[in-house]
């Protein structure tokens, strides 16, 4: 009898808000990078690059975010309001995204390449520190799981969606959607009260 209140709980057990926040922002910043990533050697060849340019400013990107994060990550460990970076991160990738709607030269795209990196190496340590902090004990497997699991199927309906956009619209549309969805997170961020992250 002594652990029927335990079981109830056990039923009733539902992820807390801050989770579930932190997991739709995410899925949200990854339903938008699906958006062009299928299709960004496409997107090259527009703005005059082939192949090899399509990896140069992939490999920059990477280059980028990998020096920096370890950077900021230091930062947002000293920081008491930690969803202020996340918001930032959000931010610049948002403006990253709205820059690529402008880039005519494949010397434009490697400079929006590292904007993006600089973006995503303040949005991903903030983002995973949050969570860290949040996670319920006992529960921590079943909410990285959860966030794991919506960031594939986001990331498959981006996938599947990015090029019929594209198709249908345009690439300028397409960018300016991912730009969009983007900055939505930074704005429910900001008018968040501080205490929900």
């Amino acid at each position: 009898m002594e652990n029927a209140p335990l079981l109830r709980d056990e039923k009733r057990f539902v992820f807390n808000r801050a989770i579930k926040l932190l997991v739709l922002f995410d899925s949200l910043l990854y339903l938008s990078s699906s958006f062009l990533s299928p299709i960004f050697a496409i997107f090259v060849e527009r703005v005059g690059g082939g192949v090899v340019e399509a990896g140069w400013a992939s490999a920059i990107f990477y280059f980028v975010s990998g020096l920096l994060i370890i950077v900021w990550g230091k930062l947002i460990d000293q920081t008491k309001e930690k969803e202020l970076w996340l918001l930032f991160g959000y931010l610049i990738i948002a403006s990253g995204y709205f820059m690529y709607i402008f880039v005519d030269s494949v010397w434009k795209l490697f400079l929006v390449e590292v904007v993006l990196a600089i973006g995503t190496s303040i949005q991903n340590p903030s983002f995973k520190t949050l969570f860290s902090i949040h996670l319920d004990k006992g529960r921590e497997g079943q909410e990285w799981g959860m966030w794991e699991s919506l960031t594939y199927f986001t990331m498959g309906i981006g996938a599947a969606v990015g090029g019929m956009i594209a198709i249908a619209w345009g690439f300028h549309i397409l960018l300016a959607i991912m730009g969009a969805v983007t900055l939505c997170n930074a704005v429910c961020i900001y008018f968040l009260p501080r205490k929900v992250l």
